[in-house]
């Protein structure tokens, strides 16, 4: 009577690059780069897709999947509601929104985003 949650898939990434500079120093360039596969997922969409997809509730199609963090939360998650009584016995009814995907936030910690960094070590 009840389903699971979707797996999710993350990339992040991370770029060094080392600058000699003057006696033993250095200079080092960061680039750190979070839920890559967000940024591709939403470079590579099909917009029609996607659309489709989301008025009728169901998984993102293709890349458009990739890097969101999903759930099957609430109502979703069961396969029959109670719709009364008949009697003394519980009136069940299927529920029309069972396996339902929605969208865990839409804060910066799950977006595709990148930072730059440079430290010197002296």
């Amino acid at each position: 009577n009840t389903c699971t949650t979707p797996t999710r898939n993350q990339l992040d990434l991370r770029m060094t690059k080392n600058f000699a500079t003057v006696r033993s120093q250095r200079a080092e360039l960061q680039v750190d780069v979070f839920n890559v596969l967000n940024g591709v997922g939403r470079l590579f969409c099909d917009k029609a897709e996607y659309n489709a997809a989301i008025a009728k509730g169901r998984a993102l199609p293709g890349s458009c999947g990739l890097g969101r963090y999903t759930t099957i939360s609430g109502g979703n998650r069961n396969l029959y509601s109670t719709n009364g009584f008949v009697g003394d016995q519980v009136k069940y009814v299927p529920q029309t929104t069972f396996g339902n995907e929605t969208v865990i936030g839409s804060n910066l910690q799950l977006q595709f985003q990148a930072q730059i960094a440079l430290r010197y070590f002296f």
